[in-house]
C-alpha cells in the first residue's frame, strides 16, 4: 500500500487496524508453528517464550511487534484528545516521572523476587515488612505499577509478578538498566532545560554531581558509590539486550566466517568493559578457532579478569583470551588482528574524538589487509519520506510500512531516547548510519555491509 494512496483519515485509521490485526496472526503463527505457548499477562515467572523460539524466528516476532508497538502508539495519538495525550506525556511517557519513581522503589526494594515462585501473590503488609516500606504507600505505587501492566493485583491488596515484572528480578539484565534510568539518568535529565537556555552552563549530569560521567566512576569512590559502579557496568552490558537478540553472534556471521577461515581468528574488543562481547562469543564458538584480545583502561581490566575468572574460566586457562589495556584516545589497538569491534562506545564521544579513536584502530589495521572493524552500535534512522530521506540512507533496508512513520515510530523510542541520555550525560549522541559512514571515511575507512537486529546494528568496514 503506498503511502500517497493513504489520503483519508479513515482509510489511515482502516490501515494501521489492519497492520496491527496481521502482525498479531503472524506472531501467533510463529509461536503455534514452533510449539510454544502464546506469552500472556498472567505468566508469574521470568521465563519468556520469545526466548524459546529459534532465532530466526525471533527476529521475526520481534519486526512484527515493533509493528504492533508502533500502530498502536499511532492510533492512540490519532484518536486520543491531544491535551489528553500531553498530560499523559509530562506525567507518565515523556518524562515518567510517576512511574519512574515507582520503578525505582520496587527495583531498589527487590519486589520482584519477593514475589519469585509466588503465583498467588503477597499482601502488601508481607511485602511491606520484607522491604521495610510503608504498608499504605507501597500499596499505592504497586498499584500504578499493575495499572500499566508491571505486577498484578490478584486480590485487593495483594499483587504477583507476571511477565513484564519478572524481567526486574535482581538476577536479569534489566534489573540493573532500570535502576540507572530511574536513578541518575532520570535525576540528569530534569537538568536538560536549564542546560539547553544557558550555554555556558554544564550539561545537565555535571550540573547535578558537579563532576564528569567518566570521573563519576574513575575517581576513588565512597562504597555506595562503588556499588554504582557496579550496577552501571550490569546495566552497559545488559543495554540493548535485555532479551538476547542483540548478541553479536546472532547479528553478525561469524559461524560462516569461522568456516571459512583458514587460521586463528582474532578478534579485538576495544572498550570491552568487562569483555562479555567477548565471552559470549568465544563461548558460543568454544569448538572454533577463534580468540580474543580484550582491552580498556587499566581499571577496568581489573575487573574484567574478575569477571572471566567467574563465568568463563577455561577461556583463561586455554589462553584463548588476553587482557591489553589501552586508552583509545591516544593508542593504537593491538595490531595485526581480524577483526577490531567497537560496543556501545564510539556514541559516548564527540564527532572529533569518533575520528579519533577510529584512526587509531584503523593504524592498527594496516599490518594486516583483510582486518575489519565492527561498530556495534544503535543507528539513528528518520521519520520521513521522500527524496531527503533516501539520500540519508545507504542500505536498502526496508522502512516501516505505510501510514506507519517510516522509521518504526513509538516503537524505537529507546534508541531515541539513547540520543537525548548521550546529550544529557556526554554532551555526545547516537548516530545515523551516514553519519558514521562519513566519519569512518576520514579515518581511511570503508563502509562494507550493515547487519540489522532488531534493535541495534553491526556496521562493517574496511581499509580504504
Amino acid at each position: 500500500m503506498a503511502y500517497e494512496s493513504l489520503d483519508s483519515p479513515a482509510s489511515q485509521l482502516d490501515a494501521l487496524v489492519t497492520l496491527i490485526s496481521s502482525s498479531v496472526a503472524n506472531i501467533s503463527a510463529e509461536y503455534n508453528e514452533a510449539y510454544i505457548p502464546i506469552p500472556t499477562l498472567d505468566t508469574s515467572t521470568a521465563t519468556s517464550s520469545h526466548r524459546k523460539l529459534s532465532d530466526d524466528a525471533r527476529v521475526r516476532v520481534s519486526k512484527a511487534t515493533k509493528i504492533v508497538e508502533a500502530a498502536c502508539a499511532q492510533l492512540c495519538a490519532t484518536l486520543s484528545d491531544p491535551g489528553h495525550i500531553l498530560i499523559n506525556k509530562a506525567t507518565a511517557t515523556a518524562i515518567q516521572y510517576e512511574e519512574c519513581a515507582c520503578l525505582q522503589v520496587v527495583t531498589d526494594a527487590k519486589i520482584a523476587d519477593r514475589l519469585l515462585d509466588k503465583p498467588e501473590g503477597l499482601h502488601v503488609s508481607e511485602l511491606s515488612t520484607a522491604s521495610g516500606l510503608n504498608a499504605g504507600k507501597l500499596a499505592r505505587i504497586m498499584r500504578l505499577l499493575a495499572t500499566t501492566h508491571v505486577f498484578n493485583e490478584v486480590k485487593l491488596d495483594v499483587f504477583a509478578n507476571n511477565r513484564i515484572s519478572s524481567e526486574l528480578l535482581s538476577t536479569k539484565p534489566c534489573h540493573a538498566v532500570v535502576d540507572i534510568v530511574t536513578n541518575e539518568q532520570m535525576k540528569a535529565a530534569s537538568y536538560l532545560n536549564e542546560s539547553l537556555k544557558d550555554p555556558s552552563s554544564p550539561i545537565p549530569f555535571e550540573k547535578l554531581y558537579g563532576t564528569t560521567l567518566m570521573t563519576y566512576f574513575t575517581a576513588a569512590r565512597s562504597p555506595d558509590n562503588q556499588q554504582r559502579r557496579d550496577v552501571w557496568a550490569r546495566g552497559i552490558a545488559g543495554w540493548m539486550n535485555v532479551g538476547g537478540d542483540e548478541c553479536l553472534h546472532r547479528i553478525y556471521p561469524w559461524a560462516e566466517r569461522l568456516e571459512a577461515a583458514t587460521n586463528t581468528i582474532t578478534v579485538c574488543d576495544i572498550g570491552a568493559g568487562n569483555g562479555h562481547v567477548s565471552l559470549d562469543l568465544l563461548r558460543t564458538f568454544e569448538a572454533g578457532n577463534i580468540r580474543s584480545v580484550v582491552q580498556d583502561l587499566p581499571p577496568v581490566l581489573a575487573l574484567s579478569k574478575e569477571y572471566w575468572e567467574k563465568r568463563y574460566p577455561k577461556a583463561l586457562r586455554e589462553s584463548r583470551v588476553n587482557f591489553v589495556p589501552i586508552n583509545f584516545l591516544e593508542d593504537a589497538p593491538v595490531v595485526g588482528c581480524d577483526y577490531y569491534h567497537i560496543r556501545f562506545c564510539l556514541h559516548n564521544w564527540s564527532d572529533e574524538l569518533f575520528v579519533k579513536i577510529v584512526s587509531n584502530v584503523a593504524r592498527a589495521m594496516q599490518k594486516k589487509e583483510n582486518s575489519r572493524l565492527l561498530i556495534h552500535d544503535i543507528v539513528l534512522d528518520y521519520p520521513i519520506r521522500g527524496d531527503a530521506a533516501s539520500d540519508m540512507r545507504i542500505d536498502s533496508d526496508e522502512q516501516a510500512p505505510a501510514p506507519l512513520l517510516p522509521n518504526f515510530g513509538a516503537s524505537r523510542y529507546q534508541e531515541y531516547a539513547g540520543d537525548l541520555n548521550m546529550m544529557i550525560h556526554l554532551d555526545a549522541k547516537e548516530r545515523s548510519l551516514k553519519e558514521m559512514v562519513t566519519l569512518a571515511a576520514q579515518a581511511g575507512l570503508e563502509f562494507e555491509h550493515i547487519y540489522r537486529s532488531v534493535d541495534t546494528s553491526v556496521i562493517e568496514f574496511k581499509l580504504v
